[in-house]
């Protein structure tokens, strides 16, 4: 028997709200997730107990998008929106000798010897991501056929992490970096029909 389980619980919700208003439409959509994972894992591939090692994910997830859609049968149409996004991760893996492997670990260390071997090391990892978002688009018909289409997203995201390491009689060593990325994407298209 090895022993070991992995245990998963997972929230997705999501709420979208539409509203007439004379000329245009309001659009609301909200979305909220929620992830925990335990993962126990027998890792020294034996009846034995000696190694083993539990990660424990904690996630969530927020999103809000609302846009404002022009309505009618108007030769000039448009929509406008904002989106932002919101990403909280942590990870904390527990991986120490236990059983057979913890009492050869502190034998050996009685006497100065190091235990050859996975040792006991914990790791905490905590990962943010924040999105803004902003987009628009504009249709105008040309003619009867002919319809331009101008539309652009601008988007801003920042990621952060931060990782601290703590193994079994040795100071902690800790890993910290951010990263942010902007872009503008524009488009323009024509639309020809050939017949009306």
């Amino acid at each position: 028997f090895t022993p070991g389980y992995l245990a998963r619980e997972n929230l997705t919700s999501s709420l979208s709200v539409n509203w007439d208003a004379d000329d245009f439409v309001i659009t609301s959509i909200t979305g909220y997730n929620d992830l925990e994972i335990e993962d126990l894992t027998d890792d020294d591939y034996e009846a034995r107990a000696i190694h083993e090692t539990l990660s424990i994910t904690d996630q969530t997830e927020f999103s809000q998008e609302l846009r404002l859609t022009s309505t009618g049968e108007n030769r000039f149409r448009w929509m406008i929106g904002g989106y932002y996004y919101n990403l909280d991760s942590t990870i904390t893996t527990d991986g120490r000798n236990v059983g057979e492997g913890a009492a050869l670990a502190t034998a050996l260390a009685a006497f100065g010897l190091p235990f050859i071997g996975n040792g006991s090391l914990t790791s905490v990892a905590n990962e943010k991501t924040e999105n803004y978002a902003a987009f628009g688009q504009l249709q105008f018909d040309v003619t009867a056929q002919l319809t331009a289409t101008f539309s652009g997203r601008y988007s801003h995201e920042t990621k952060t992490v931060n990782a601290v390491d703590t193994a079994a009689g040795a100071p902690s060593t800790t890993f910290e970096d951010s990263a942010t990325f902007t872009e503008f994407v524009p488009n323009v298209s024509l639309d020809f029909q050939v017949t009306e």
